[in-house]
């Protein structure tokens, strides 16, 4: 239900992707049959990111920064991450790694 109003937000103009965040390892992966249902009704694109934790970076040096402002926000990386990637990129999909790039493309166009 939550995907049924993509189709006239789209006709309207209005720039809209599915955002699937954060990947769950072992959880996420269960749906792709799902989302790849979504976008093939509606050409949307979709964003797929990791999930954010905030932590100390004394605590957990070998963490990644978050991609957006912040101190104290780090990715803790999924398992499953590429494998999603990998699967939407197959089909020929329009995917983003987080939305700053999906802003990004929009921005330019």
């Amino acid at each position: 239900d939550r995907f049924r109003e993509i189709t006239e937000l789209l006709s309207n103009g209005l720039k809209v992707c599915i955002y699937i965040k954060p990947v769950l390892d072992s959880v996420t992966i269960n749906d792709l049959d799902l989302f790849a249902n979504v976008i093939d009704r509606t050409g949307c694109s979709v964003v797929v990111g990791d999930i954010f934790n905030f932590t100390s970076s004394n605590s957990r040096p070998d963490l990644i920064k978050a991609p957006i402002p912040s101190t104290v926000l780090y990715v803790c990386a999924s398992n499953d991450m590429e494998y999603i990637l990998n699967f939407f990129r197959a089909k020929k999909y329009i995917c983003y790694n987080n939305s700053v790039e999906a802003i990004n493309f929009w921005r330019s166009e």
